[in-house]
């Protein structure tokens, strides 16, 4: 699948910190699998590795809306630097009612 090796790329960019090219891969990875949640959560974790606090909460949004795991949000080490925001905390708050 053409999808996946693009979030692999991306993933790989992303631990070299190359966070635009990554979500470059992470956006080609949509286009060609628009269900695709991994590719919407990497996408947000680069945004909240660049500190784009806003960019990271709106993509993590279509991640969550997608079904992706609320817990396995809450023990990515990407999101330890958001515990504590007000925007953070609503938006996970607003999944975990589902």
């Amino acid at each position: 699948n053409d999808a996946i090796f693009y979030i692999n790329r991306g993933v790989a960019k992303g631990k070299s910190k190359q966070y635009d090219d990554a979500i470059k891969d992470f956006d080609k990875a949509i286009e060609l699998a628009p269900r695709n949640v991994s590719a919407y959560f990497n996408k947000a974790c680069a945004y909240a590795l660049m500190k784009n606090k806003n960019e990271a909460l709106k993509w993590l949004d279509k991640a969550l809306q997608l079904a992706y795991s609320v817990d396995n949000v809450l023990k990515d080490e990407g999101w330890k630097i958001y515990l504590d925001d007000v925007d953070f905390k609503n938006l996970i708050a607003k999944y975990n009612k589902q």
